[in-house]
């Protein structure tokens, strides 16, 4: 028996299936792929939002909100490094 590399690919569905890849059925494909995308949307839009809000009620109940920010504002140290030698 002569030795054959496996294909690279899987075989192709049957003609006139409603079958797309690795024969899943399309229409549960199509559901599960539309379903993970509005999670991937949704969800962290939601927290998101949720973040916003409480920020807003916390600078809104601050007495001087940039006060909140000030230490932010500051400058940052810089440190140069020596070039190499050569």
């Amino acid at each position: 028996m002569k030795w054959q590399a496996p294909s690279a690919s899987p075989p192709a569905p049957p003609a006139g299936s409603s079958e797309f890849l690795y024969y899943a059925p399309l229409a549960t494909t199509t559901a599960a792929v539309l379903a993970y995308r509005a999670i991937q949307l949704w969800l962290p839009a939601l927290l998101g939002s949720l973040a916003f809000v409480q920020l807003r009620m916390t600078l809104r109940k601050e007495a001087a909100p940039a006060v909140l920010c000030a230490p932010l504002a500051e400058p940052i140290e810089t440190v140069r490094v020596p070039a190499p030698a050569g």
